[in-house]
């Protein structure tokens, strides 16, 4: 899905780092109820 500002697709193995990235840090983590990932391989998405 698409707009003009905005892409929405899934997620693929090469956002495992920048989400990894980003639940490593509590001021994003506190606004989401996640707890934070014990390691990039457990938060890439199934092949």
């Amino acid at each position: 899905m698409e707009t003009e500002r905005l892409t929405l697709r899934e997620f693929k193995s090469e956002d495992a780092k920048h989400l990894f990235e980003i639940n490593e840090d509590w001021e994003c983590v506190k606004y989401t109820g996640d707890s934070a990932f014990n390691s990039i391989e457990g938060n890439k998405p199934d092949q």
